[in-house]
């Protein structure tokens, strides 16, 4: 049994989180046909995710990771690169796939990034947090709406953990 925070509540529950992916997944498919596609997974919290559209991609999809984070438990600082893509991506439409959009600043990093190599740059979030963006960008595929609370579960974490959880949970208001 896990023992969650009792500072946190559920948002999400596993099936909801579900459909949701499953309408992202449908736009990808649509606007994917036919392409290629290489979807950039944001380690370590853009993996369940990642896996999630992979399963449900009916477009052949080459995989490559890029590990760039700024979070230190909850708190933000600045972007650290751990280990960058390797795939080439000339000709190619790139997807960032992360587990949350919040502040936007390490989405904007890895779209300047991929911009001059790729044809195409996209995004998928599992979670959007628009309510403290810091630079002006969205994301093209989101599958849920979030309040601007600190989040874990399904690739979200504290600390490293509660990555695992299936469902959704976000830290109380004080």
């Amino acid at each position: 049994m896990i023992n969650l925070p009792k500072d946190f509540e559920l948002l999400y529950g596993s099936e909801e989180i579900e459909r949701a992916i499953d309408r992202v997944a449908i736009r990808l498919n649509a606007d994917l046909e036919g392409k290629h596609v290489v979807f950039v997974c944001v380690m370590h919290g853009g993996l369940p995710f990642t896996w999630d559209l992979m399963r449900r991609a009916k477009f052949d999809v080459a995989l490559d990771f890029v590990r760039v984070h700024r979070y230190d438990g909850t708190k933000g600082g600045e972007i650290r690169t751990e280990r960058d893509f390797h795939l080439d991506l000339e000709g190619k439409n790139a997807v960032i796939v992360d587990d949350v959009l919040d502040r936007g600043v390490t989405l904007r990093k890895l779209y300047e990034r991929l911009s001059g190599s790729a044809e195409q740059v996209l995004s998928a979030v599992l979670c959007d947090k628009k309510a403290l963006r810091e630079v002006e960008i969205e994301a093209d595929y989101v599958a849920l709406d979030a309040p601007d609370q600190y989040l874990i579960g399904r690739g979200m974490d504290m600390d490293g953990k509660f990555r695992q959880l299936p469902d959704i949970y976000a830290m109380r208001e004080p």
